[in-house]
């Protein structure tokens, strides 16, 4: 899959960055559909992306097609140096008739031969500069927009079987007695003969090189700057302006010409203008405005339909974009909150984007709550109906909530910093690809401690399955029965306070035992908290239970999970998915268990799992710990299909609810959620 954005040298841009080991920028990889620039003020993100959004087509390769140039060049520096020494050498193939029926019968040279007699039948000068021409060939064919991928193979594969050839002669000169049969050599060394044998791993580079994919792109672009807004401006009270002035703003300013580049800038100042040609439009363009009314009706108005209408008031000329709502009052675009706001500037053009657009959006979370910038993202990932669209997105960020969701999702996202390094008359900055948790990134957004929003209430749980498994149970829930939508950092947060870490914490305000004065007092980290603990069997942890509930107030909540752990609530019918989708046991095999979920209610899932299939399977994965549970690897692994399958409706929360506990567990914390976030 092509996914290295080859910079090359027609884009003079390039000079001004480097890459992670400081040396010219020649790729920008690997990209994904979406790709997050993160970086300090003044490390030209916002420069690259216009940069990029000047090009007029961007070639995507499979491999890092200048890395592996300079390896070869790595490879074949010992062979080149060796020629220096005998640069008079030629190698001249002298094909002989009558032994090719013979030669043929010989393993260790029947390749070579065929070789020989299609595509070597000639005299070859080999000295070094044949070699350093071959590379700087390779380098040309490769570093322009109108890459050639068959020439570039031609080169390849030519070579490549030259290279084969000189490593095979040392081993063909004493196989062949002397080259006797039908090749000979002038004016070779000994030495040189030998230093054929260096050439394997050039040999491996060119394999990978003649392999790689291509594909060039020449899309629609949208660009959303920061000069952005949804409302009208007015030059005084009663002078509005009528065109688009943060348009005309950005192009003159960054010499941009939207028809030459294909391009189209979003500002927000026309949304009016916008949605008007939308509703009046044909109808693939009319279900593109549909879609987007859903998203907005399902996240911000508690799935009641919704109608959003461009109207201009005939008295006044006076321009309205208003949101009519089944059951209430119609509200002004511009009497939502501005996040709201913020947040239909950016996604209505992507709603209304052609297939395979490509889009640059800069810092998308000015005037965004962490908790709605997060349902941009998501809503960029997992709305269906813009993943059918095939977008491509470039985002520059200065926002830690956006990098953290792209932490969990890194399969979909990637993640480049800019550094701004100082030179001597002058200053570059260098793009590094994120691999992993670098905390460096958060150096270069200036996050420190303090850089937190507290949400509106929080539910603390053992670990991270606990908390994806509630993540799971709560999408479900609010999704399959149209409950009102509640967004995790904004309405809540979750808190993993580590099993036995738990006897640390405070949640009686009331005590002021000199015990309690050690102990951290919860209330300080937030002040209404759901605390979800595994059952267990320890009689320790059934006094601990008591205990704790005695404590529960209105802001303070405890639950235990009924079953031993959280995974013993799954119901069987989401079991078997994992069995059959995770353990990899045949459908055919999962299909005769009987699974009833009393009987796993407060037994280890690991060794009821083990008993169930010991007999039934073969190779069984060892997925039981020795205490019975899961062991940690398959904690993971189970909760992870669990969520997946719920964000891709595979798991309905019909599956789910069939286990009661899980159900009551899902709505006890539903309710705790809605009571503390009544009013939004």
């Amino acid at each position: 899959m092509a996914k290295y954005l080859s910079i090359n040298k027609d884009n003079t841009f390039r000079n001004e960055y480097l890459n992670y080991e400081e040396g010219c920028l020649t790729e920008l990889g690997e990209v994904s559909n979406i790709n997050l620039l993160i970086g300090a003020n003044n490390s030209r993100k916002s420069r690259f992306v216009r940069a990029l959004l000047k090009l007029d087509k961007y070639n995507l390769f499979s491999e890092k097609v200048d890395g592996l140039l300079e390896k070869l060049e790595d490879a074949l520096k010992p062979f080149i140096n060796s020629l220096k020494k005998d640069e008079s050498s030629t190698l001249k193939i002298l094909k002989k008739q009558r032994s090719s029926e013979e030669l043929a019968q010989r393993e260790n040279v029947k390749a070579l031969y065929n070789i020989i007699n299609s595509d070597i039948e000639r005299n070859i000068r080999i000295n070094n500069e044949y070699f350093i021409l071959f590379i700087d060939t390779l380098r040309q064919k490769y570093d322009t927009s109108d890459f050639d991928l068959k020439g570039f193979k031609s080169i390849i594969e030519s070579h490549k079987h030259l290279i084969y050839f000189l490593i095979s002669c040392s081993e063909l000169r004493s196989a062949m007695n002397n080259s006797h049969y039908f090749y000979s050599f002038s004016y070779l060394s000994n030495e040189l003969y030998k230093s054929f044998e260096l050439l394997h791993e050039a040999h491996s580079i060119l394999e990978i090189l003649a392999s790689i994919e291509f594909k060039s792109y020449s899309p629609n672009k949208i660009y959303i700057p920061t000069l952005r807004a949804a409302i009208s401006i007015y030059l005084d009270s009663s002078d509005k302006a009528t065109s688009d002035i943060f348009k005309s703003t950005i192009l003159k300013n960054y010499g941009f010409n939207e028809k030459e580049q294909n391009l189209e800038i979003i500002t927000g100042l026309d949304l009016f203008n916008k949605i008007k040609r939308s509703r009046n439009s044909i109808r693939e363009t009319r279900n593109k405005f549909a879609a987007f009314e859903t998203f907005l009706k399902k996240n911000f108005f508690d799935n009641k339909e919704i109608d959003i209408v461009a109207l201009e008031e005939e008295s006044t000329n006076e321009e309205h974009i208003k949101i009519y709502i089944e059951g209430e009052n119609d509200r002004d675009l511009h009497d939502l909150g501005d996040g709201v706001q913020s947040l239909i500037i950016l996604l209505h053009p992507i709603f209304m984007a052609e297939e395979g657009t490509w889009i640059f959006i800069e810092e998308p979370e000015l005037n965004m709550h962490p908790g709605l910038q997060h349902i941009f993202l998501r809503t960029l990932l997992f709305d269906k109906f813009l993943k059918k669209k095939n977008l491509r997105y470039f985002i520059t960020t200065h926002s830690n909530n956006l990098l953290n969701l792209s932490l969990n999702f890194n399969k979909f996202i990637s993640v480049f910093t800019f550094e701004k390094l100082s030179q001597k008359n002058s200053s570059v900055s260098k793009i590094t690809q994120v691999v992993g948790n670098d905390t460096k990134i958060l150096e270069l957004l200036g996050v420190y401690n303090s850089s937190v929003f507290m949400s509106n209430c929080s539910i603390w749980v053992e670990g991270v399955s606990d908390r994806r498994y509630l993540k799971a149970f709560l999408l479900a829930y609010i999704r399959d029965n149209y409950q009102k939508t509640y967004q995790e950092d904004l309405h809540f947060s979750f808190f993993e306070y580590a099993g036995t870490n738990l006897q640390h914490y405070l949640f009686n305000e009331e005590d002021d035992s000199p015990e309690s004065l050690d102990k951290i007092k919860a209330h300080f980290l937030s002040n209404k908290i759901f605390l979800l603990a595994d059952q267990d069997k320890a009689p320790w942890k059934q006094e601990r239970h008591k205990v704790i509930k005695s404590w529960i107030k209105d802001k303070f909540h405890y639950e235990t999970t009924v079953a031993l752990e959280i995974e013993n609530t799954l119901s069987a019918n989401v079991l078997k998915m994992i069995v059959n989708k995770v353990l990899k046991v045949e459908v055919a095999i999962v299909n005769t268990l009987n699974l009833i979920e009393e009987d796993y209610l407060n037994i280890g899932l690991g060794e009821f799992l083990n008993r169930k299939l010991t007999n039934k399977v073969q190779k069984l994965p060892k997925f039981r710990d020795k205490g019975g549970t899961l062991k940690p690897i398959y904690k993971e692994k189970f909760s992870k299909y669990v969520l997946e399958g719920v964000e891709s409706e595979n798991i309905k929360w019909a599956d789910i609810c069939k286990n009661e506990h899980a159900k009551n567990l899902t709505e006890s914390l539903y309710h705790f959620i809605e009571s503390h976030n009544s009013s939004f």
